[in-house]
């Protein structure tokens, strides 16, 4: 986790990232689409079965990927 996505988690729920996510229970999702450009991803997804929308924005770290941003709203609209 990027220290600007830790700040604005902070800003937006004004607690940590540890106590925020220790006290989050899971809820399913639908991933509804992929998108990927050199080491940054989108992934569009639904909670499921009729929640809102969200876009998380990855980025590649290491041997893996990165959260690096929670983008609410729909889908992105299809190229």
């Amino acid at each position: 986790m990027t220290s600007a996505f830790r700040a604005a988690l902070q800003h937006d729920v004004r607690e940590s990232c540890v106590r925020y996510y220790s006290r989050i229970q899971g809820e399913p999702i639908r991933i509804l689409r992929i998108l990927q450009t050199g080491d940054t991803a989108a992934l569009e997804i639904r909670y499921w079965p009729r929640g809102p929308y969200s876009t998380f924005v990855l980025d590649r770290a290491g041997g893996g990927w990165r959260a690096v941003a929670i983008v609410p709203g729909g889908p992105l609209p299809v190229a």
